[in-house]
């Protein structure tokens, strides 16, 4: 019972800070981009691992922005 109280107030509190979150997302998601190319400039050893976690992460933020629905019934099941 308490674990649905908790659940529901951080629900409230984090609805009105959505939009803060993703533009915070999106920076943090270009910030990886130019970091990546930056690596790249400076002669480093690209790394395939992070290149695919930050294109999995700039495209579920891409789908919770296009879809916001969509995709929290996705995670819903």
């Amino acid at each position: 019972m308490f674990l649905a109280a908790g659940s529901a107030g951080a629900a409230a509190f984090l609805r009105d800070l959505r939009p803060y979150l993703m533009v915070l997302s999106v920076a943090l998601i270009c910030f990886g981009f130019w970091q990546a190319s930056r690596a790249k400039r400076c002669g480093a050893k690209p790394n395939y691992a992070s290149h695919m976690l930050l294109w999995i992460a700039a495209f579920f933020v891409g789908l919770s922005l296009l879809f916001p629905q969509a995709f929290a019934d996705l995670l819903a099941g």
